[in-house]
């Protein structure tokens, strides 16, 4: 059997949060990395042009 555990982020706050990280990565030249929190930028920039407060993200865990 499964838990399931829901989270919900402030979608404002891991935009910036993401974005730091981006700019961390472009100043490493670690470019890969750039890329990936670029698309996770850009998902959250969407969700708050949008008006969405919070997102929420489900992790499934296995019950001992």
């Amino acid at each position: 059997m499964e838990i399931r555990e829901i989270e919900f982020f402030d979608c404002a706050i891991q935009l910036r949060r993401v974005r730091r990280l981006q700019q961390d990565a472009e100043f490493e030249d670690k470019t890969e990395l750039a890329e990936f929190y670029k698309t996770r930028v850009e998902h959250f920039q969407s969700l708050v042009d949008q008006g969405v407060e919070y997102e929420q993200s489900i992790k499934y865990r296995k019950k001992l």
